[in-house]
């Protein structure tokens, strides 16, 4: 269980990494 919920984190973490990326590209396009 500790380690689904290190993975549900790592995922979102990613997740929200991914969405910054694309959202400053698309602010700096």
């Amino acid at each position: 269980m500790m380690v689904n919920h290190k993975d549900e984190v790592s995922y979102w973490e990613h997740g929200l990494f991914l969405t910054q990326t694309i959202f400053f590209h698309s602010f700096i396009h």
